[in-house]
């Protein structure tokens, strides 16, 4: 459950994080941002050592996977 939670909290901020810069004049230099932070969040949430980082690493696995997949399914 407290992993369900922090990811979900991280895709609610990530979402209005998006919505907040929805009038950005570098779209996909911030979708580039996301999918790399996704990426190596999810790494070291693979690698973390103990529980309260690895909730800690899914918070920013779940702000970066909902922002990259907001951005990808609104810039052109």
């Amino acid at each position: 459950g407290v992993l369900m939670t922090a990811s979900g909290l991280g895709a609610l901020g990530g979402a209005l994080a998006v919505a907040a810069l929805a009038n950005s004049s570098r779209p996909a230099v911030l979708q580039l941002g996301c999918g790399l932070a996704f990426g190596l969040s999810l790494v070291a949430f693979a690698l973390a050592p103990v529980f309260p980082l690895a909730v800690a690493l899914l918070v920013v696995v779940g702000f970066a996977s909902a922002a990259y997949t907001a951005l990808n399914n609104t810039c052109s």
